[in-house]
């Protein structure tokens, strides 16, 4: 209900979205080949909680940007249906040609998130 902090995180969260999209138009002039660099990346922003004003773990923002040479699905959203993380980053490791059974603890990170790789 504070006010003040609503409109401080804002600011920073948009800071941040700002430098996200930096990156992301810096890779995209970058070509690689015939691709751009973009095409060749994955790139993850993401937040450490859900909802910061009580630490939560549930509903954390992940953007997913790249698709590492069509790996990974693109344009679209994905309901993790409050599947760990790990799985996520598990399937991030994935594209990237990583071969690991697991990210973390395998009881919450030992299957990809579907809906993210091809």
């Amino acid at each position: 209900s504070d006010s003040a902090a609503r409109d401080a995180l804002a600011a920073i969260d948009r800071w941040y979205a700002e430098q996200f999209a930096r990156l992301l138009t810096a890779l995209q002039n970058a070509a690689e080949g015939s691709q751009s660099l973009l095409d060749n990346t994955l790139v993850l922003w993401g937040n450490e909680l859900g909802k910061g004003n009580v630490h939560s773990h549930d509903s954390v923002p992940f953007v997913l940007a790249g698709n590492v040479q069509n790996r990974v699905i693109t344009g679209g959203t994905v309901d993790a249906q409050h599947a760990s993380h790990a799985r996520l980053l598990l399937s991030c490791a994935h594209a990237c040609g990583v071969s690991d059974s697991s990210f973390g603890d395998p009881q919450f990170g030992s299957t990809d998130l579907p809906g993210v790789l091809h």
